[in-house]
Parts: C-alpha cells; sequence; structure tokens
C-alpha cells in the first residue's frame, strides 16, 4: 500500500511539472511522459512509452536533439524548435538534460522539457509593432512642430524646449512672426501622452496652420480669440469627446511694449522684469479646451525692453523627485530670475539641466514644454 501511495505520489508530482515533459534514451525512446504531452499529441501516456521521439514530433526534432547534445558533448542544452503537437504549429522552448544520477550508473537517460512561448513571442511581437508605430508617431509628430528651437530677430529673442514623457507626446508649442513688431506665442497640451494625445496634437495643429495661413495673406483676417475657439470646436467634434486641451495664446506687441493673452486653464505666465523682480499675472478661472463649456480669460500685461517672460505646460511644474515633492512654480521663477542677465537659450538649457537633475533618473509623468521670450 505504500509503494502503490508512493507512485501516485511520484506520478502525480510527474504530471504537475509546468509544460511538456518527458525521459529518452540513447536511441530516443520515450520512457516515461507526462499528460502535458499526452494532451498535445491525443496519445494514452501508457501508449507513447516505448515509442520514439522523432515519430511523435518530427525526424528533424530529433537530429536537433543529436546535433546539439551529442555531437557538442554537454549534459544540457536549450534551443527553440517547433512543434505541430496538437495540429497547431507552436514554438516552444527546449532544455535537454542528463539525468545524473543515473548517468553515474552508466545509463544515458535524458529529460526534456518543452515550454510553450508562442503566446510570448505573439506578445513579443505586438509590443515591437506597436513600439514602431509610436516610433512613426513621434516622428510626424516632430514635423508639425518648429524646426528651430531658437530666434533672435531685432525685438525679441526666443528660445524653446520639448521634452516628451513617451516617444509620442501631448504638448504643441509654435511661435510666429507677424510683423516687425508683433509675434504670436501658442502653447498646448492634451489630456495624457502617447499615440492618442499625439494624433488630436496633430489635428489641433493643422488646424493651427490654417489659421496662420489665413493671417499671413490677411493680417486682420483672424485674431487669437478665433482661432482659439476653433480649436475648441474642433475638440469638441471628436465622438465622445474624450480629450481636452489646456491653451494659452499670447500676442508679443514691442511696439507697444505689452503681452495680450488668452488663456484656457494654461499655467500662468512668468514674467521676469528688467530689473529682475518676477510676477504671475493674475489669470481668471477658465476651463480647457474641449469642455463642455467654453471658458476662456484673457488679458494684457506690461512687457517693456529687458523684460522676460516663461510660457511652460504644467510638465514642467509637476515634475516629481524621488519622494514626491514637486518643482514647483517658485523653483521654476527663481532659476528664471537668477539667469536673468543670460541669453534666452542659456537660461533655458539651465532650467531643462535643474529639472533633469530634480527628476534623478526616474521616469518623467508627463510631457514638458515651454518657451522663454526676451525683449531686447
Amino acid at each position: 500500500m505504500l509503494f502503490e501511495r508512493s507512485k501516485m505520489l511520484a506520478d502525480e508530482t510527474f504530471d504537475s511539472i509546468p509544460g511538456i515533459y518527458f525521459n529518452f534514451g540513447k536511441d530516443g525512446s520515450i520512457l516515461r511522459a507526462n499528460k502535458a504531452l499526452s494532451s498535445s499529441c491525443r496519445m494514452d501516456q501508457e501508449k507513447l512509452l516505448g515509442r520514439k521521439v522523432a515519430e511523435i514530433f518530427s525526424e528533424g526534432f530529433w537530429k536537433e536533439i543529436e546535433s546539439r547534445l551529442h555531437a557538442t558533448g554537454q549534459s544540457t542544452v536549450e534551443f527553440e524548435f517547433s512543434s505541430n503537437l496538437g495540429e497547431k504549429n507552436r514554438d516552444y522552448l527546449w532544455q535537454i538534460s542528463a539525468i545524473e544520477r543515473l548517468a553515474k550508473q552508466g545509463k544515458e537517460v535524458y529529460s526534456c522539457t518543452g515550454r510553450d512561448l508562442t503566446e510570448i513571442k505573439q506578445a513579443h511581437a505586438k509590443v515591437l509593432e506597436f513600439a514602431k508605430n509610436l516610433e512613426i508617431t513621434a516622428q510626424v509628430q516632430g514635423l508639425l512642430l518648429p524646426e528651430r528651437h531658437d530666434y533672435k530677430g531685432q525685438k525679441v529673442e526666443i528660445a524653446a524646449t520639448y521634452k516628451p514623457a513617451e516617444s509620442a507626446s501631448g504638448d504643441y508649442w509654435r511661435f510666429e512672426t507677424l510683423d516687425a513688431e508683433r509675434s504670436w506665442i501658442i502653447l498646448a497640451d492634451v489630456t495624457g501622452h502617447g499615440v492618442g494625445p499625439a494624433m488630436v496634437t496633430a489635428m489641433v495643429a493643422g488646424c493651427i496652420q490654417t489659421h496662420l495661413s489665413a493671417k499671413k495673406k490677411s493680417l486682420n483676417s483672424v485674431d487669437m480669440p478665433s482661432l482659439v475657439q476653433s480649436v475648441h470646436d474642433r475638440l469638441r467634434d471628436l465622438r465622445g469627446n474624450p480629450y481636452w486641451m489646456t491653451f494659452l495664446g499670447a500676442e508679443i506687441d514691442t511696439k507697444a511694449s505689452v503681452i495680450r493673452w488668452w488663456s484656457a486653464a494654461a499655467p500662468p505666465l512668468i514674467i521676469i522684469g528688467p530689473n529682475g523682480e518676477v510676477d504671475h499675472p493674475d489669470f481668471k478661472p477658465s476651463s480647457p479646451l474641449g469642455n463642455e463649456k467654453f471658458n476662456t480669460s484673457c488679458g494684457e500685461i506690461p512687457f517693456p525692453k529687458g523684460s522676460r517672460v516663461v510660457a511652460l505646460t504644467d510638465g514642467i511644474l509637476e515634475a516629481e523627485n524621488r519622494l514626491g515633492r514637486q518643482f514647483g512654480l517658485r523653483m521654476t521663477s527663481k532659476i528664471l530670475a537668477d539667469t536673468k542677465t543670460s541669453s534666452a537659450a542659456a537660461a533655458r538649457d539651465m532650467l531643462l539641466k535643474e529639472v533633469i537633475a530634480w527628476e534623478d533618473g526616474a521616469p518623467a509623468k508627463d510631457d514638458c514644454t515651454f518657451i522663454i521670450v526676451d525683449h531686447l
């Protein structure tokens, strides 16, 4: 009775081994097989005993074993080989090992374990395909963003940065010179990041480009409020309206030394005065574009010579260190004030460097985009 119970326990243990498992001799005869192999080849376990490995699997499979195991002289080998078991071509990782206890007795008996990699490979292929599509999306999105991140004219100097959290981003920025005295900066942030927001950003970029092209043909035909309304309408056209967008549009008028701004739930502008004083214009409460309610705020602020204005998305303010502390508006303003005597490009590089150091290698949770404009 003890012997039978031990044998039953041994059989249960043998059958519980994950994947296909069997023992075979030097001549390729199967000495023992688990239920997984029996089920795969639709044959009783007892009938598998004594059958050749090449007969159950294929001649090619057996030759693979011989070439890798006997030719190399190794006691354990691993290799991938497809199997037609169960009338379905499946990809397996096979591990062949000599059973040491029997080897010491002069018997060449081997164990063979097969782990099905089919689903893993399919999942891996999907991940690679997704990564490729994401890369293409990022490349297309890059074509929609300004090629140059630096610009210096007679009246203004511009420096911008764009650091996506993933390959594709939900952030969009643009700088446009209207005439000798007026320039536009546009900064938008679609909720989330990745492929979906990037596609929405592409749609918004097309809408903005259409308006800017019309404005170049006739300076009075398109203004910022109509552009903001148009972007909002395009987002509302999306079925289910799954995306919202914070938006900041600013017109820099160096002749009048003012900035006229329009905000849809965007982070506040940061103004660094000629003497290094810091100011944050009071943005009235507003709603993101695409929201059910169209509620924007607007205003006008002084922008004398020697001043600097910074427009940014919340990715820089909400950048977290390893303790979960956010970079914040106060630290951002301090760095910008400390670099007031530096060029816009140097200030941009310093701010970005400090943000990256703050994150200390932790993955960014959001896209980070900002534009620095100096009134020369």
